[in-house]
């Protein structure tokens, strides 16, 4: 998507990414801070979440066109929380409510690879897997969307 006055969100708005420490995750947090969103990264790796968001701060430091006059509100806030836990939506929710974020955006990008197949895959790790793709965003859904439909934007 092209960034234009018309769609930049002057940093007035969150975007909340899970599995942000890296990859796509990284992408979508650079993406979005360019756009004009201040950003909520969620990852369990703690370290590569920090190195993340410093990139990022790094890159809204160094706009220079028209959204150099907004960079100065330029906001992250990092949670380092494992996804694989029944209470990990609850205690984002919580963590974002804290600082008075409102999210806007939610991208559910987190995930682990079942490199041995379904059949070999202990299933303990299916569980987990389960969690992490499934059950985990789908309850950061129910925590953010309520908000999202009263605000009629999200």
């Amino acid at each position: 998507m092209k960034v234009t006055e018309k769609n930049f969100r002057a940093y007035e708005n969150y975007a909340l990414i899970t599995g942000a420490a890296g990859g796509m995750g990284a992408l979508y947090a650079e993406r979005l801070a360019m756009l004009g969103y201040n950003l909520v990264l969620v990852d369990i790796k703690a370290d590569a979440l920090e190195n993340v968001a410093a990139q990022v701060r790094e890159k809204v430091a160094a706009l220079n066109d028209w959204r150099a006059a907004s960079k100065g509100s330029f906001k992250v806030l990092t949670i380092a929380q494992d996804l694989s836990l029944m209470e990990a939506a609850e205690t984002i929710k919580a963590k974002t409510d804290a600082e008075g974020i409102v999210v806007e955006v939610l991208v559910n990008n987190a995930g682990l690879l079942i490199a041995s197949g379904i059949v070999r895959t202990n299933e303990r790790r299916l569980k987990l897997i389960m969690m992490v793709h499934c059950t985990t965003p789908m309850l950061l859904c129910r925590a953010y969307v309520p908000d999202m439909q009263a605000r009629h934007n999200g």
